[in-house]
């Protein structure tokens, strides 16, 4: 126990709670950070140690390990870790954070009826800033519904946060969203160049900062302002990826030999900025696939859910509700099964 202690402390710089010598101790580790031959390092400079509230700082893990056990040198208990209540609920996390496909199929496919694979919509280089391929009516109608619900669904988050006293200052929030949005796109209107140089862009959640905006000073509604900013440059993008005139099947990955296995298992294809894992300003597209024999043998051969080329950021559902998702070039997943 003595040297798991030690690697999470020094290791992974997760604090813990022990018992030691019929005492409980908090030891948290004081991270540095140093630049270093072209290298960034960093290790646990000194440990924070209370316990009955008396507090000490000891430079090493040795000096740790003496003063909580100086009675007897008796075992050391390892009570939790981290932010989680148990040691075995942080044990349990750091195997799922390292879950092989083997073990993700295993736990998922009797609960999941389809998984999900996404990619960018589009391609894009220094000629063509709203990709070169265009973009259909339904699939932009789409992807504006999508945007459209999300930015109020932010606001709204951002509003009902403020105080009940700051609320009660405010319009009721349809009318406070709908003036952000007015005072939008007065902003953007004279703004058109702008959005052009910068992909649709006119910062307008930057004018929050300087004061400039109806409502800035309730810090509170920053996120409303961005996520209306946010909105506003990926309609404008929409709009400029309908005037493309090349094309190309929303499904063109399934025709490569790689993925030969996924085409008679896909279901249906959505467009959108947001999907389960993250949000982007470049527009992508969400396969959904049918687990079948073919397509779970896909997925078998797949070493992990990170072990992605093209298509990406996989996910599991039940009854259309995400039980499982995966962010790939970020290199997390969380499991949502138990959430309702």
């Amino acid at each position: 126990m003595t040297e798991e202690l030690r690697r999470l402390l020094e290791e992974k710089f997760v604090a813990a709670t022990v018992e030691a010598d019929g005492k409980t101790y908090r030891i948290e580790p004081e991270i540095s950070v140093k630049f270093t031959d072209g290298a960034f390092e960093t290790r646990a400079s000194s440990f924070n140690v209370s316990c009955g509230g008396k507090k000490a700082v000891y430079k090493s893990f040795g000096r740790v390990l003496k003063a909580i056990t100086r009675q007897d040198g008796g075992e050391i208990k390892i009570i939790s870790a981290g932010d989680f209540k148990t040691y075995e609920e942080y044990l349990a996390d750091e195997r799922f954070k390292n879950i092989d496909m083997a073990g993700l199929l295993e736990k998922y496919l009797p609960i999941a009826d389809e998984f999900s694979l996404t990619a960018p919509f589009n391609k894009y280089d220094g000629e063509h800033p709203y990709g070169i391929y265009k973009l259909g009516e339904s699939e932009a109608a789409e992807a504006a519904k999508g945007i459209e619900e999300d930015a109020k669904k932010s606001a709204l988050a951002a509003y009902q946060r403020l105080t009940e006293g700051q609320r009660r200052e405010l319009p009721p929030f349809d009318m406070l969203y709908r003036e952000i949005k007015e005072e939008y796109a007065r902003f953007a209107s004279a703004r058109v160049k702008l959005m052009e140089e910068h992909g649709g862009h006119v910062f307008f959640g930057d004018e929050f900062g300087r004061g400039n905006v109806k409502y800035s000073k309730y810090e509170g509604l920053r996120q409303a302002y961005g996520a209306v900013d946010f909105e506003g440059a990926c309609l404008f993008s929409l709009g400029r990826m309908k005037e493309n005139t090349e094309t190309r099947p929303n499904d063109w990955e399934l025709g490569l030999e790689y993925y030969a296995p996924l085409k008679g298992a896909l279901k249906r294809i959505e467009t959108g900025f947001v999907w389960h894992c993250t949000a982007s300003g470049q527009l992508a597209k969400t396969l959904y696939f049918e687990l079948n024999a073919e397509s779970i043998g896909w997925l078998k051969g797949l070493e992990s859910d990170y072990d992605m080329r093209l298509l990406e950021d996989l996910a599991f559902y039940r009854a259309h509700r995400c039980v499982f998702s995966s962010c790939t070039h970020e290199g997390f997943h969380c499991d949502l099964s138990a959430e309702k």
